[in-house]
């Protein structure tokens, strides 16, 4: 086999492709590369005479078919299989995110996605400053509308964004009510002004902090049921996962793992995870979150 890392990366690339469709899909023909890649068949027909000059046991053609068939025990030796990534292209959220020609699936199987509800769009005309206020450390006055009380302009510093799994938060200093606080992006209804920040605001102690969550199977749980967790959720013969958690994200963490509270309600098919250091974990929570 000639030496892979003498191919051009734009061939390299077209091959993998090639290789991607043999891997899930068992076929590929020329077709298939023009479409992806814009190329002219001309240039498809080289892709694969040296793609069969590299492999020439990896697939055969098909006459009938007008098209190559993966021969059997084919493995791949550009495309690294990633059975995460060709999921998120059968989701059409992720396949959207990830854009166009990213999305190599050419006949995906039959997909039903749970969808979320719709949330209102993060505007451009917000997320922009709040994006370089932080990267030029600068003071921004927004609008800002809370579920707690009346829309109000006022004065933020912001250090970073966090996304909560749901929605994104602007994480930023709150000159109004001196303290820290996560502006959900959406909720910022307009920007006006902006200044150079004056004393700078002491550091987001829960931005750095983290705590060790410590995960565990519902011992509720019928053993064969906890084997079956377990074996998603545990490392090895490990009872106990520990994750760490950033302190500021602890809330969000928690509630995007169905792990909020111990409900004696709750049956653990549906919880079927606790937090082992509960005590630990609340005590880390910021003010007022448990009350919530």
């Amino acid at each position: 086999m000639s030496d892979l890392d003498d191919l051009p990366q734009e061939v390299r690339k077209r091959l993998e492709f090639l290789e991607f469709r043999l891997y899930w899909e068992g076929r590929v023909n020329r077709r298939d590369l023009t479409q992806a890649f814009g190329i002219s068949d001309i240039q498809a027909s080289v892709d694969f005479r040296a793609y069969n000059g590299l492999c020439p046991d990896a697939m055969t053609y098909s006459p009938k078919e007008k098209r190559y068939r993966s021969n059997e025990g084919f493995v791949p030796v550009l495309y690294a299989p990633d059975a995460p990534r060709y999921l998120a292209m059968l989701c059409p959220e992720s396949a959207d995110a990830a854009g166009g020609r990213d999305c190599w699936i050419g006949s995906p199987p039959p997909v039903l996605v749970a969808r979320k509800i719709a949330r209102k769009p993060v505007e451009a005309s917000v997320l922009q400053p709040v994006v370089l206020a932080i990267h030029y450390g600068l003071e921004i006055e927004i609008r800002y509308q809370a579920t707690t009380h009346k829309e109000d302009w006022r004065w933020i510093r912001p250090v970073g964004l966090v996304y909560s799994g749901f929605r994104w938060h602007c994480r930023g200093w709150d000159l109004k009510n001196q303290r820290f606080g996560d502006f959900v992006l959406t909720r910022i209804l307009d920007v006006r002004a902006k200044r150079d920040a004056g004393e700078a605001a002491s550091k987001d102690p829960q931005w750095h902090d983290e705590i060790k969550v410590e995960i565990a199977i519902d011992p509720r749980l019928e053993d064969g049921a906890q084997k079956v967790l377990a074996a998603e959720y545990l490392v090895g013969d490990a009872d106990v996962l520990t994750v760490n958690v950033p302190k500021l994200t602890l809330p969000y963490f928690l509630k995007l793992n169905g792990i909020e509270d111990d409900r004696p309600d709750q049956k653990p098919e549906h919880r079927q995870i606790v937090v082992m250091n509960r005590d630990q974990v609340d005590e880390a929570l910021p003010e007022g979150w448990k009350d919530r």
